[in-house]
């Protein structure tokens, strides 16, 4: 009897030095994961909005969303402030153009006149007169030759506008691009927490913990237990995260973060 109640007692102070180092062990990792979390969602809000960290503690919300769009190319297009502004600079570059090539025009120019000269004489001699002047003009010039100088812009505007295109191009490219592998991190990233929060309601936590309280189970038992549920816990604020992160970039990407004015 006296060896059962040693036994007994050695038992439960191993099991109580195993508890503490687990206890220990998750202290330290949640003090790093909220030093973690509360400087990733600094940024992420401090990115959209001015935060006062002394003040304000930044939170995630658990409910993501994101408007995610379908018809990407055109959307860029009509609100990428970028690819607009490149476009403007492919505008005015086709203004110059049109100025050369009409400089290389034939030149028009009619004019019509008209003048009447009255001359009423003098007292001695009484003479009088009067002349009507009309006059039409017509000019018609080409440009035989050519100015050199003018077709030299004019290849040069028509240079660069091809360069302004392809700018166009590539960046369009490059955003299209950025934003299609995005979407798809998302949409990845939600099939993951969605299965994660099922994982986290279909776990029955604390079933080892009162099989051990019930002399039933072992305290290691337990502490698995315990470690995968944090895991999981773990794995679902780490996925928020990267969404946030994606949703950010995906919102910058399609130029969304600063308002219109």
């Amino acid at each position: 009897m006296q060896k059962i109640r040693q036994k007994i007692e050695n038992t439960q102070a191993e099991d109580v030095q195993v508890l503490g180092r687990f206890i220990d062990k998750k202290k330290r990792l949640l003090l790093s994961l909220k030093s973690k979390l509360k400087a990733q969602t600094g940024l992420l809000s401090a990115a959209i909005q001015a935060v006062d960290f002394s003040k304000d503690v930044p939170t995630l919300p658990t409910q993501f969303y994101v408007d995610l769009i379908d018809n990407i190319k055109p959307y860029c297009q009509a609100h990428v402030r970028d690819l607009q502004r490149i476009d403007l600079e492919l505008q005015k570059n086709n203004r110059y153009i049109d100025t050369y090539k009409n400089s290389q025009l034939a030149d028009f120019d009619f004019t019509i006149s008209a003048s009447i000269d009255s001359n009423k004489g003098n007292y001695s001699s009484y003479s009088k007169s009067r002349e009507n002047t009309v006059e039409t003009k017509l000019e018609f010039s080409y440009p035989l030759s050519g100015n050199i100088s003018n077709q030299v812009y004019l290849d040069k505007y028509r240079f660069k506008r091809r360069q302004i295109e392809l700018k166009y191009e590539h960046k369009l490219k490059d955003i299209m691009s950025a934003i299609g592998k995005l979407s798809v991190d998302i949409k990845q990233g939600l099939i993951q927490l969605k299965l994660t929060q099922q994982q986290i309601k279909q776990n029955k936590i604390d079933n080892e913990l009162e099989l051990y309280f019930a002399g039933r189970g072992d305290v290691r038992f337990a502490i698995i237990e315990q470690e995968d549920y944090q895991e999981l816990q773990l794995e679902k604020i780490t996925l928020l995260i990267d969404l946030y992160k994606d949703k950010l970039s995906y919102n910058n990407l399609l130029d969304r973060l600063l308002p219109y004015s």
